[in-house]
């Protein structure tokens, strides 16, 4: 039970990381977020989402260890259910901690450099 709860659980975390990071709604959604806060704030919501991120997983790693969770060294079913959710939470706000960070990053960018990407292109053209 123990090696098959654990690769489940492995493998809903794998999942749940790849579709942060690959699936379009939630590049999207990382975009809206990094470009609706205000210019003050904006740094500090990525680093938000990793803090807690890492608050969810000591927050999972105790609920594990009242009486449901374990029960001689072991994890219980319930206990396997916790790590799950509690992993698949850890690694949607990592995720999408970062990808707001690399987003506000792409967008500093673009915004420093003073002019447009069209304006840009009209200039090598010429």
């Amino acid at each position: 039970m123990n090696a098959v709860a654990l690769f489940v659980c492995g493998a809903l975390w794998i999942g749940t990381g790849a579709w942060w990071a690959l699936s379009p709604v939630s590049k999207s959604l990382a975009l809206r977020v990094s470009q609706r806060v205000s210019r003050s704030l904006a740094p500090l919501v990525g680093p938000a989402a990793l803090l807690a991120a890492m608050t969810v997983a000591v927050a999972g790693a105790v609920a594990l260890t009242r009486p449901f969770g374990m029960r001689d060294g072991h994890l219980t079913g319930p206990g396997w259910f916790v790590a799950g959710v509690t992993g698949m939470g850890f690694v949607s706000l990592q995720t999408f901690g970062a990808m707001v960070v690399l987003a506000k990053l792409g967008r500093g960018r673009e915004t420093e450099s003073g002019s447009s990407p069209s304006k840009a292109q009209d200039d090598e053209i010429s």
